[in-house]
């Protein structure tokens, strides 16, 4: 999927995974304070999420965790 599109899948509620992760990483976010959680536990902010993830490479690529 495209980054709209996983923008609108993280909102809401699905874990999300990027051609340019490693297996078994993945991030999805907290309902209840909209912070971006990683597979590990770390909270970052959804805006900063994204900022950080602004190049042509994160326009595509983005799936569904299973």
């Amino acid at each position: 999927m495209d980054r709209e599109e996983a923008k609108t899948a993280i909102k809401e509620g699905k874990k999300l995974t990027h051609d340019y992760f490693m297996e078994g990483e993945f991030v999805m976010k907290d309902i209840e304070d909209g912070m971006v959680i990683f597979e590990d536990g770390i909270r970052q902010v959804e805006c900063a999420f994204w900022a950080f993830r602004s190049g042509e490479h994160w326009n595509e690529g983005w799936q569904i965790f299973n």
